[in-house]
């Protein structure tokens, strides 16, 4: 059956009441929850208005595992950060991930209907069901990420850090909620502060000798960029690459956290294990207040769609891989969509046409 806030008919044989209330929005808008609403407003909904679930891939339980195994490399001291070390890491937080079930899923052979829906068979990545060979692949890449850099000589600042910042509307920053910009009181274009959030793999400091700045460092387990384009194409290419942590090092900036908030960092370090390779990126504060205007504008984007309800689909080349491509009007004949869930309505509507 269709997930919550779906409806199966033929248009226009079922009338689907909107509510006056807009959209329930998450509390606080994220990277993820950004990059989700510029590819497709639907996507956006589905994951950040209904809340529904996103079924795990293997790919999603290498990235998680590596990024434990990393952590816990950092969590040691330096004399203990070896490549032998890093590999058992990643064995323990592999095995403890199996034992549940809901990331063991990822390696789940598909059903019928999803696998009408899967995306396109990739030749040089392993079985979905290989669980062998994607750890495999998992340990591959945390023996690339020993190629990039030294980490005995790593200074952390904070390891997998969680920040929350307001900004906006008269904002001073740091932690807090009830900005009520997600439940249509305000927010972006309304007056409100609105909350950003992001989780920072890693914030280092650098020696003294180097400046002892803030460094923000990010593990991917995708690729780096291309840069086989003309000169404009691969710069706009980069900047895209890294607004995530152009995003974090504001956060940093405009946090009050003790020890690690209120400094703007210098160096954005970007670290793709799938090479391996390494993009840098020096920041500064003359880059803060575009930062936050792009995020406020996109904010302010996202609550105009929540109070007209109008989370389209964006059919694109990115679709084949979307796990909600079985329940997307653009590519399901007949499924309309129900309205989604609003602040006073906290789970959606469920309609199905007779």
């Amino acid at each position: 059956s269709p997930p919550a806030g779906l409806i199966r008919a033929a248009p226009p044989a079922v009338r689907v009441p909107v509510p006056a209330e807009p959209a329930r929005l998450p509390a606080a808008l994220s990277v993820s929850a950004i990059d989700a609403w510029r590819q497709c407003a639907l996507l956006f909904r589905f994951r950040y208005v209904d809340r529904l679930r996103t079924p795990p891939t293997p790919d999603m339980f290498v990235g998680i595992a590596a990024h434990a195994a990393l952590q816990r490399l950092f969590e040691a001291p330096p004399t203990a950060r070896t490549r032998a070390s890093l590999g058992a890491h990643l064995d323990g937080e592999w095995a403890a991930m199996l034992r549940d079930a809901s990331l063991a899923a990822a390696f789940a052979p598909l059903d019928a209907a999803s696998a009408a829906f899967a995306p396109p068979v990739d030749p040089q990545r392993p079985d979905p069901t290989d669980v062998p060979a994607w750890r495999e692949r998992a340990h591959h890449f945390v023996e690339a990420y020993m190629q990039l850099e030294a980490p005995e000589a790593v200074s952390p600042l904070a390891l997998e850090r969680k920040l929350l910042v307001q900004l906006g509307g008269g904002a001073g920053g740091g932690a807090g909620g009830g900005t009520g910009w997600d439940e249509g009181r305000g927010g972006a274009g309304g007056g409100a502060p609105v909350a950003f959030t992001g989780v920072l793999d890693r914030v280092d400091r650098a020696a003294s000798a180097s400046g002892g700045g803030v460094t923000i460092v990010d593990y991917k387990t995708g690729k780096a960029p291309s840069e086989t384009y003309g000169d404009a194409t691969n710069a706009r290419i980069r900047e895209e690459t890294f607004f995530q942590l152009r995003v974090y090092a504001l956060l940093v900036a405009r946090s009050a956290e003790a020890g690690l908030g209120g400094e703007v960092p210098t160096t954005l370090r970007l670290l793709f294990l799938n090479g391996p390779a390494e993009l840098v990126r020096p920041f500064d504060a003359s880059e803060l207040g575009a930062t936050e205007a792009e995020l406020l504008a996109v904010a302010a984007e996202i609550r105009a769609a929540a109070s007209a309800h109008d989370f389209a689909p964006r059919p694109g080349r990115l679709c084949d891989w979307c796990a909600f491509k079985s329940t997307c009007p653009a590519f399901v004949p007949g499924l309309v969509l129900g309205p989604p869930a609003t602040a006073g309505a906290r789970a959606a509507l469920k309609v199905r046409a007779r």
